[in-house]
Formats: structure tokens, sequence, C-alpha cells
């Protein structure tokens, strides 16, 4: 078994015409040796100079954004970008009309409401006091079903009681048992 990793190929990418005839001459003259050679590599390398400078801040939040999203797809769990929490936070706090939110995030918040709408199926989502009474309906219809779970009924009272009787007797004969042993073992011992 090959130990190395397998390596997709790669389709092979051409050069203009100009840049083509730009880089023969350098292909094809001799390599340069020594001093020459460090100068043709330390031009190489200048083509790669840039003036563009790293924000640590930008650096720490991408870094941030990689760490949360592999930690979140290892557990397996879905997970939003953090544009899309913050249309969903803007769009509920605009009352879920994507037209208020905020121009920047206002795509994905419609975005969110055609999704919304498609879930519903186009119904309307039922507010105020129809709302609150459904709601109330259903918690009232929750503890009914929780308070006939907790609801203890014997099945013979009788013999509950009888049970009771029998088992608070059994206690006390041991208890008088142990009581006569002692007695009768202090009674020896004195005598």
């Amino acid at each position: 078994m090959d130990p190395s990793p397998a390596i997709s190929p790669v389709a092979p990418v051409a050069l203009d015409p100009e840049s083509a005839d730009a880089i023969e001459p350098a292909i094809s003259a001799p390599a340069p040796t020594g001093e020459a050679r460090t100068e043709a590599a330390r031009r190489l390398l200048s083509l790669l100079d840039t003036t563009a400078s790293a924000d640590p801040a930008l650096a720490d939040v991408t870094m941030a954004r990689i760490f949360r999203l592999r930690a979140a797809a290892a557990r397996g769990q879905p997970y939003l970008s953090d544009d899309d929490e913050e249309a969903v936070d803007g769009w509920v706090l605009a009352e879920q009309q994507a037209a208020r939110v905020s121009p920047p995030l206002r795509s994905r918040a419609q975005r969110l409401q055609q999704i919304g709408e498609a879930l519903m199926g186009g119904a309307p989502v039922a507010s105020g006091d129809a709302l609150l009474t459904r709601t109330l309906a259903r918690i009232a219809e929750h503890e009914a079903v929780r308070r006939d779970a907790m609801r203890l009924e014997p099945a013979r009272p009788q013999r509950l009681a009888r049970n009771a009787a029998s088992v608070t007797n059994d206690v006390i004969n041991k208890d008088c048992n142990r009581s006569r042993r002692r007695l009768g073992r202090h009674i020896n011992k004195s005598g």
C-alpha cells in the first residue's frame, strides 16, 4: 500500500502568448551560477513583494471563525455563518420584515424570509389574542395530562391497609423479641 496521499490531477494552465514570449528568454538562457543565481532568485522573489499589510485583528477574527466552524463540523451540528446570524437577529428585531433590516444584511434577511414563508406554507402567523388563546389552551392541555399522570389511585385500599398493619406488627414483634433477649442476657449476667 502506498503511504503517500493521493494527489488529484491539476488541469494545465496555459500562458497567454504575450506572457509566453516574455518568459521564453529566461527559460532558454543558461542557468546562472554563484552570485548571478542569487541575484536572479532575489529578482524573482521581488515579484511577490506587496504593499499590503496584514491586520492582526482581521487575522484573529478569521482564525476564530475557522476554529468555530471546525468545532461545529466535528460535532456534526449545523451552524450559521456570522453574517447569517446577524441577518437572523436583524430580521427578528425588524419584526420579521426583511425590508426593515439594515442594507448590508437585507439580501440575507430576504432569503431568510422566503425560507420562512415556504416553511409556513404562506399561512399568516397568528398574532395578538388568537396566539395567546392558543398558547394558553396548549399549556392547560399539557398540565391536565401531567396532573392525570401524577394521580395515584390504589387498586385495593383494604389490602394496602392490611399490609401496612402487618409490616408494623412485624417491626414491633422484632423489637420486642430483641428487647426480651437483651433483658434475658442482662439477667443472666447479673444473677
